[in-house]
């Protein structure tokens, strides 16, 4: 017993021969038009999701670096406050002396962050790459900074004012990196769009 093929090869020979009839063009035609709409939606689903990717991102690294901005902002009187309380001789438990251990612990709980964020940034242009690696670099810096003053205060109270200023200028440094990696984030955010 014969079994017909699914596929009649007449079909093919005739075309090959030019004896298609318009019918058989149309469904030629239709597959084609189909194929192609389809591999262009592929394509262009595939730079949106890119795109949306690469924004996520930039929307994780500007967030940080405002974050690192917003902390420095909030605890930008603390070391004025902290010298007139030492030099009019208020007691340690009661000035914001221990508001260093607590900037300290900030800081070393972002370090995790700090990281993830350096991570990041290896996905876009150099400038960003070294901005934010400046940054973190900045974070840590301050960070050790912190940690020396605070053994120095444990051991004599007086260095608290030598170093006041010298806190307040890294601080300054911290904004100042902070505000080149929103201006980067943002320049590629717009070459984006």
């Amino acid at each position: 017993m014969l079994v017909k093929p699914a596929c009649d090869a007449r079909f093919f020979f005739e075309w090959y021969n030019g004896r298609m009839e318009t019918s058989d063009w149309l469904i030629v035609g239709a597959i084609c038009v189909s194929l192609l709409i389809g591999v262009t939606s592929l394509v262009q689903g595939k730079r949106i999701q890119r795109k949306q990717y690469r924004h996520g991102l930039l929307r994780e690294i500007i967030q940080w670096a405002i974050d690192v901005h917003r902390w420095r902002s909030e605890n930008r009187g603390v070391f004025s406050t902290l010298t007139q309380d030492v030099a009019r001789g208020v007691p340690e438990h009661l000035t914001g002396y221990n508001h260093i251990a607590s900037l300290l612990e900030y800081l070393k709980g972002q370090s995790g962050r700090n990281q993830y964020v350096c991570a990041l940034a290896q996905e876009f242009d150099q400038p960003l790459q070294e901005a934010v690696q400046q940054l973190r670099q900045r974070l840590d810096a301050y960070e050790a900074f912190l940690e020396s003053w605070a053994e120095e205060i444990r051991q004599d109270r007086r260095k608290y004012d030598e170093r006041r200023d010298e806190a307040d200028e890294q601080g300054s440094q911290l904004a100042g990196c902070a505000n080149k990696v929103i201006a980067g984030a943002a320049e590629i955010e717009m070459k984006l769009r």
